[in-house]
C-alpha cells in the first residue's frame, strides 16, 4: 500500500535545523512541518522537484534532508536523483533511523548534528546507511556502493554503483526493507543486498526515519519523487 507520495509541486514545508535550536540546545519539534534540513545549504521545490544545495561546495558543507514521518519497519521507498554532474559527488540514503533509545531522530535531548558524519553514524542515533552513489571531487570513481549499519559504521557489505558518469538522470533509486531482507536498486539493476542477522551487528533496525544526505562536493542535486509503499512480511 502506497502511504506516503511527497508533493514537489508545492512549495516544501520545510524546518531548519538552527530554528529548532537555542544555542545549543534543542528546544522545538518540528510540528506541522514535512521535512528538516540539516547543514549548511537549502532545500525547495521547483518545477516540479524537490532541489537540495549546500552553500559550502568546497569544504565540508554537507546537507541532510529528513522526512518528519516515522516509516514502518517494512517498506519499499523510490525515488529519482539528478546530480549537477553524476563524476563528482556522493550520496547517501539513511532509513530505520531514531535516537539510540529508540526515540524519534527529533527529540530534545538530541544534539545539533549539523551535517556532521560522525554525527549520524558515530553519535547519537542507530540507523542504517547506503551510499549509493559514490565519486570524489575530482571526478574518480569509488565503483561501490556500501551499506553501513549504526551507531559504529559498519561495513557489512557493498555493491556496484550504477550511477556514476551515467549522466544527468533522473536515476530511479529503490530501496526494499522486510525484517532484516534489505535490497537496493540504481537505474533498475541491484545495486547492495543484505540480509541481517540481527546478531553480528546487533538488533536488526525496525521502523523509523528516512533522510536525503548529500556530500559538500556534490553541490547540487534534484529529486523527481520520493515515494513510500508499507509492505507485509
Amino acid at each position: 500500500d502506497l502511504i506516503y507520495e511527497a508533493d514537489f509541486t508545492q512549495p516544501l514545508n520545510v524546518a531548519m535545523e538552527d530554528d529548532l535550536f537555542d544555542g545549543d540546545k534543542r528546544v522545538r519539534l518540528p510540528e506541522g512541518k514535512e521535512w528538516v534540513f540539516e547543514g549548511p545549504g537549502r532545500a525547495w521545490t521547483d518545477g516540479g522537484q524537490l532541489h537540495l544545495e549546500t552553500f559550502k561546495p568546497e569544504a565540508a558543507g554537507h546537507v541532510v534532508l529528513w522526512n518528519t514521518r516515522a516509516f514502518p519497519a517494512n517498506f519499499l521507498l523510490e525515488f529519482g536523483m539528478s546530480p549537477k554532474d553524476s563524476n563528482c559527488g556522493l550520496n547517501i540514503l539513511f532509513f530505520c533511523a531514531r535516537s539510540r533509545d529508540g526515540g524519534s531522530v527529533f527529540d530534545l535531548e538530541l544534539p545539533k548534528r549539523a551535517g556532521e558524519f560522525k554525527n549520524y553514524h558515530s553519535g547519537a542515533l542507530n540507523n542504517y546507511h547506503i551510499s549509493y552513489w559514490a565519486c570524489d571531487a575530482v571526478g574518480g570513481h569509488r565503483r561501490t556502493a556500501n551499506l553501513r549499519k549504526n551507531f559504529g559504521f559498519y561495513l557489512p557489505t557493498c555493491g556496484p554503483d550504477h550511477i556514476a558518469g551515467h549522466g544527468a538522470g533522473p536515476h530511479r533509486v529503490r530501496l526494499l526493507k522486510v525484517g532484516g531482507k534489505i535490497r537496493l536498486e540504481t537505474r533498475d539493476a541491484l545495486s547492495v543486498a543484505f540480509d541481517d542477522d540481527g546478531a553480528t551487528y546487533g538488533p536488526i533496525w525496525g521502523d523509523g526515519y528516512i533522510g536525503l544526505r548529500q556530500m559538500g562536493h556534490t553541490h547540487r542535486a534534484s529529486y523527481s519523487h520520493f515515494k513510500v509503499w508499507k509492505v507485509g512480511q
